[in-house]
């Protein structure tokens, strides 16, 4: 459960869930505030996110998020992997479907703040893999360490 409370995963095949916006990015936990997820939002680069649900925090997602746009599921789930600021994170192309200056926050954000935490990213976005400490390079299930 410590490990589970201190890791942040956004994979490009997870779902959000029936619900309230606000239960979609705490997953249950009442200790994180409106004020969290604003601060996270402006972070993380996508503060005109919550603009998109017309009763806020206490938007009812459908389903799956069927009637949403895959940007704003993305936008969920980046927020639910980051609300706790975790000390791992594991992220499939967090960027894709964000806008540019979006995508510039957040790979700002995650360089600036990779000292204190483990962050594996899998991407193909060579500009940002040039500016990592390490990458790892999987080909042909071999992996070659870079860097």
């Amino acid at each position: 459960q410590s490990i589970r409370n201190q890791t942040g995963i956004m994979l490009y095949d997870q779902d959000i869930f029936e619900g309230t916006l606000y239960n979609n990015i705490s997953l249950g936990k009442t200790s994180v505030t409106h004020e969290q997820i604003i601060d996270m939002l402006n972070i993380i680069g996508i503060d005109n996110f919550i603009a998109f649900f017309p009763k806020s925090f206490e938007t009812i997602i459908d389903p799956l998020g069927k009637s949403l746009p895959s940007s704003v599921v993305q936008k969920i789930l980046l927020l639910r992997a980051f609300i706790n600021q975790p000390k791992f994170l594991i992220l499939e192309e967090p960027w894709r479907n964000l806008d540019a200056t979006s995508t510039q926050k957040l790979q700002q954000y995650l360089l600036e703040n990779a000292q204190d935490k483990t962050i594996i990213i899998s991407t193909n976005d060579k500009n940002f893999i040039d500016k990592c400490a390490h990458h790892v390079h999987l080909q042909n299930g071999k992996a070659q360490i870079l860097k």
